[in-house]
């Protein structure tokens, strides 16, 4: 289940100036301010998660896999045309 995520939960609410995205304030025990931001930081990136994405350890793995047998059968074709 994926979880839901707003920045009222995060404790943070924000305001445009000059196209700059700015803090405009902050709640005192919310997650925004534990994470170390400040009233007037100026948010230049945000990065997501894509949970649709699958998990990179199983792709690594599959890849890696799909790697070995690629490289098999090219060893082995390779020396059946040497001989």
């Amino acid at each position: 289940m994926r979880e839901e995520f707003n920045l009222e939960n995060y404790g943070l609410s924000l305001v445009k100036k000059d196209n700059k995205i700015i803090v405009d304030t902050l709640n005192w025990k919310g997650e925004a301010k534990k994470s170390g931001l400040e009233m007037d930081d100026i948010i230049t990136e945000l990065k997501t998660e894509n949970f649709d994405r699958p998990n990179k350890d199983v792709v690594y793995v599959f890849s890696f896999i799909l790697l070995l047998i690629f490289g098999y059968f090219n060893y082995t074709n390779y020396s059946i045309r040497k001989n």
